[in-house]
């Protein structure tokens, strides 16, 4: 059925009022959903041995049904459209079961418009598109039975809210980019249960007016500690995974290779990796996903690997991402390192009786830099710390901060460097 200009316009004013009925969210994905289709034969009063029949005549969602030959609701003469249902039922269908199959066909034929109108008339204001409760569902099951391992309790069964904030990346199917989904949003369905169902807005539509729309009260999830993290990051593959976008087994490869890190012992005088770092280490790597993958969300390699999970594998080990769970120095480990290594000799010059001097103070003398033999700073002001390595002023060797000049205190020495970095040329 070929369809102008003139003659979609005509269509839409046609059948407006009833497609305006549809919650325009729902109705885009519903249009190629053959759970939606299956469900709502079954609503209208289609038996199931019918429904069976038509899936198997090829006719397993609103959009094929719409389409599926050149009658138009409203044209008069539905013979071609009964005479199909014919081909594939083996009967005619007739009485109830006819105004059943006239009323399931007018509102696919409404969805398919509403269809068309929406991507003639797309904006930024339009309204993003949700899987419908039926295909959520019909997803859902067919994870659990392809991993039966994974529990999918109420605390770990991803929120309708998750699934449908991913979804919103099958929008992105349309605009063919990634978006991240962050941790925090990566809400379960046990609190979106508990909470009430949603809460009303106040949003402006396409056209300017002002509509009243519902948001789930439940929009954010708590990350704090490694156990939460953890959950956080499996649901957000399992609705990935739902979405048709990426595959659980990638993103769960990826989210162990982040805590195989933080259970990795540190060398010495480094920090375990913390929570914030692989954090920033998966942010990181879905800005490179989304720059490999765009233009190509919904494609596949030339294996039939999705052009997501190729790019997930492939960036995991970039450099730019692997720096964010490299191990972080100890507070003050350089400087109790150093002290270990460079200073215990002047520790070990110091007088006995200066330790042990008695009736003074218990802290009497800690803290203080004890010139060594052969050095001096009489004659010239010489910092004393730069030449222990404590100097904090940020400048030049040979030049003079506040405690004096940044060069070697060795007798007749005098170069811009610290006394144990130097080689003394020169001095007597």
């Amino acid at each position: 059925m070929l369809f102008t200009i003139p003659l979609l316009n005509h269509a839409l004013k046609r059948n407006h009022t009833y497609c305006d009925c549809f919650n325009a969210s729902v109705w885009a994905m519903a249009l190629d959903s053959e759970a939606a289709f299956q469900s709502k034969a079954l609503e209208v009063g289609i038996s199931s041995a019918d429904v069976q029949a038509l899936k198997t005549g090829g006719i397993n969602s609103y959009s094929r049904y719409a389409f599926c030959c050149a009658y138009q609701p409203g044209s008069g003469n539905e013979d071609v459209l009964f005479d199909y249902l014919e081909s594939i039922l083996g009967a005619k269908p007739a009485g109830a079961d006819a105004s059943n199959y006239r009323r399931l066909f007018f509102e696919s034929h409404a969805l398919a418009l509403k269809d068309l109108e929406s991507r003639l008339n797309r904006s930024d204001a339009s309204e993003l598109k949700i899987l419908p409760l039926a295909e959520k569902v019909q997803r859902l099951e067919a994870l659990k039975r392809k991993f039966p391992g994974i529990m999918l309790s109420t605390s770990m069964e991803p929120s309708h809210e998750l699934i449908d904030r991913v979804v919103r990346v099958v929008h992105q199917y349309e605009e063919n980019c990634v978006k991240l989904v962050e941790l925090s949003k990566c809400t379960s369905r046990e609190p979106e249960i508990k909470s009430e169902r949603s809460t009303s807005q106040l949003s402006f539509d396409a056209q300017g007016k002002i509509k009243v729309s519902k948001q789930s009260a439940v929009t954010e999830c708590s990350i704090n500690g490694e156990i939460k993290l953890r959950a956080a990051f499996t649901k957000r593959s399992l609705a990935y995974d739902l979405a048709n976008i990426a595959s659980f087994e990638v993103l769960e490869s990826w989210s162990q290779l982040l805590f195989d890190r933080i259970f990795q012992e540190p060398p010495t005088g480094y920090r375990h990796i913390s929570t914030d770092q692989i954090i920033h280490a998966d942010r990181k790597l879905w800005v490179k996903v989304a720059e490999a993958t765009r233009s190509k969300v919904t494609g596949t390699t030339a294996e039939g690997i999705k052009n997501v999970d190729a790019a997930l594998k492939e960036l995991a080990h970039h450099p730019d991402v692997q720096f964010h769970t490299l191990p972080l120095p100890l507070k003050d480990s350089s400087q109790a390192s150093s002290s270990n290594q460079r200073f215990q000799p002047y520790q070990q010059d110091r007088p006995q009786g200066a330790q042990q001097q008695k009736g003074r103070g218990k802290d009497q003398g800690k803290g203080r830099i004890q010139i060594p033999d052969g050095c001096e700073n009489k004659n010239k002001p010489i910092c004393m710390k730069f030449n222990v390595g404590v100097c904090r002023t940020n400048i030049k060797a040979g030049k003079r901060c506040m405690h004096g000049c940044h060069v070697c205190w060795k007798v007749n020495c005098n170069s811009p460097f610290p006394y144990h970095e130097c080689s003394h040329v020169g001095s007597s």
